[in-house]
């Protein structure tokens, strides 16, 4: 004869664990902090500047390679293309964290950031040394 189980047992085994859903502030919280440490990263460019231009390369790889490819811009253009890189690096790295962090979860959006920010900075270097 077949043993049937109970309604109840069958319904507590079927039951896989459910996620509870993270809530949007906390999914946007990278992106937030980006934009609250964009103005001191800036505090740390001019403290940076002072030491030439391979220690602000670390921190802002991204404007050391406009300034190598903007001949064609005029000065007023290429300084505000370069305002924009300095102060939307950050937020742009908070959105690439939060969007990883959705997609893939787990530590996949510090990573992919880090290696975004390593991969301007390799571009940079090599960018300076071939010129």
């Amino acid at each position: 004869m077949l043993s049937r189980m109970s309604p109840r047992a069958s319904r507590t085994q079927s039951k896989t664990p459910k996620r509870k859903p993270t809530s949007t502030w906390v999914r946007l919280l990278p992106l937030i902090a980006g934009i609250a440490v964009t103005p001191l990263a800036v505090w740390g460019a001019s403290v940076l500047a002072m030491s030439g231009p391979q220690a602000l390369r670390l921190l802002y790889p991204y404007i050391s390679l406009l300034q190598g490819h903007s001949d064609q811009l005029p000065d007023s253009r290429q300084e505000t293309v370069q305002q924009l890189v300095m102060f939307g690096q950050f937020p742009f790295y908070g959105a690439v964290w939060a969007l990883m962090q959705r997609l893939l979860r787990g530590t996949a959006g510090p990573f992919s950031v880090l290696a975004l920010h390593c991969a301007g900075i390799g571009a940079a270097i090599l960018t300076a040394s071939s010129s």
